[in-house]
């Protein structure tokens, strides 16, 4: 009975406060006995020494309660997927001092000087930090190996900032165009039938035919085709540089016309949707893609003009 006093005793001061991790009352006072017997202290320096074992027995786990700890998991996820951009591969073996890519075609397509258009930009105080513009120019890189498309041209469009994430956006000109398929929902014509003939029981009797409304849907402007109109570019975004590029789908007239009537905050996910009023006709996707057509032709200054004796601007 005994034993099993002195076991529970022992087991309740070799727990530790409020059943953190830490030193238990045990552990102390056996190091504090110990430490008594090594030094020959009295009774006076038992504070003294207790005191002690407190101080070296300190560790970096108590430092949390003074500071906050901080947690670096987004930095260190986003420096892997970036760390690609900077490791030599295969593709960069082939290309020579100017920047040309070695590989048929692509070997007409030079990278613009992003750091020289950023030096610009900075006397003029705006633009982005040199580091991020080497990112992007990085990925810039990346896009243009890419087997899966044949780009003729390419240059930094820009960035829009969103809510959660970002989208850096790279124009692009397609030496083969790739036409998406798409399909329409659209009602045929036999559908809305100018007259219809339709009777109604009112008070126990039938009146005569209704005439049918002459009121007609406006016809849906079709969407124009790659390289024609505002699909005259292929744009391309990512949230990071190092991620995965992904295009942007065709920009249709109605999703233009939509996009001049709602302010709406991009929030950095293509799949979202945009509940608006009047109601917007798709995703982000297309919102994003009908703001960049439209940022693109409100810019775009017209050109060249040439005179006799002047030189051409």
């Amino acid at each position: 009975m005994e034993d099993a006093h002195m076991i529970n005793a022992k087991a309740f001061l070799m727990t530790t406060s409020d059943n953190k991790p830490g030193v238990s009352f045990y552990e102390h006072l056996s190091k504090l006995v110990t430490s008594a017997l090594n030094d020959i202290c009295d009774v006076n320096s038992i504070e003294e020494a207790s005191l002690d074992q407190k101080v070296t027995g300190f560790t970096a786990k108590a430092f949390d309660n003074l500071q906050d700890k901080w947690k670096y998991e987004a930095d260190m996820t986003l420096a892997k997927v970036q760390r690609p951009l900077f490791e030599e591969t295969k593709e960069d073996s082939s290309d020579n001092e100017d920047g040309h890519v070695k590989d048929g075609i692509k070997d007409l397509v030079v990278l613009p000087d992003l750091m020289r258009l950023s030096h610009y930009m900075e006397l003029a105080a705006i633009g982005l930090p040199r580091e991020e513009i080497f990112r992007i120019w990085l990925a810039m890189n990346e896009l243009l190996l890419n087997e899966q498309y044949t780009i003729e041209k390419i240059r930094f469009w820009g960035q829009i900032i969103g809510i959660s994430s970002n989208y850096y956006i790279v124009e692009t000109d397609l030496l083969e165009e790739e036409r998406e398929e798409s399909e329409s929902d659209e009602e045929s014509c036999d559908q809305n039938p100018s007259k219809t003939s339709a009777t109604y029981i009112d008070d126990g009797y039938y009146d005569e035919e209704v005439p049918a409304p002459d009121w007609k849907a406006p016809a849906v402007i079709p969407t124009e085709p790659h390289g024609t109109g505002a699909n005259t570019k292929t744009y391309f975004i990512c949230n990071e540089p190092g991620m995965e590029w992904m295009r942007l789908p065709l920009v249709t007239p109605a999703q233009i016309s939509c996009a001049r009537k709602i302010r709406k905050f991009l929030t950095g996910d293509l799949d979202a949707l945009v509940v608006s009023n009047p109601p917007f006709p798709g995703k982000e996707c297309n919102y994003l893609r009908a703001q960049i057509a439209r940022i693109s032709s409100g810019t775009l200054i017209s050109g060249p003009y040439i005179t006799p004796g002047v030189l051409s601007v």
